[in-house]
């Protein structure tokens, strides 16, 4: 069962790298992504948003899980519905990992060839 952590440090974010140069691709799989969520009637606990990683590089990002066995579920689950998510490299963070990932930039993230 996935619900909100109750510490707003807390938490882990599920992770899928996409490349800028395909930004308008991106926000319609966000979409998608927040459309299938809604179906899940999982809408009040994971939100979706879009994250510019690096001049290259940008991070759709599901956030709300409370411990990262759910978001490996949950990333299972969507890759199934969302078949084009299959093709990303994904990964699950911590929040705190999340945060300082984007200001030092030390995710070991590299774009997708496409």
């Amino acid at each position: 069962q996935i619900t909100k952590s109750s510490s707003p440090a807390g938490g882990y974010k599920l992770l899928f790298v996409t490349n800028r140069d395909q930004h308008e691709q991106t926000k319609v799989l966000a979409q998608a992504c927040t459309d299938w969520i809604q179906t899940q009637s999982l809408n009040l606990v994971l939100s979706v948003s879009v994250d510019v990683y690096n001049r290259d590089s940008e991070l759709l990002v599901l956030h709300g899980f409370r411990d990262a066995s759910s978001a490996k579920d949950f990333n299972d689950q969507i890759q199934k519905a969302l078949k084009e998510l299959q093709t990303l490299k994904n990964f699950v963070v911590l929040t705190s990992q999340f945060r300082d990932a984007l200001i030092f930039k030390d995710l070991a993230v590299t774009s997708p060839k496409k």
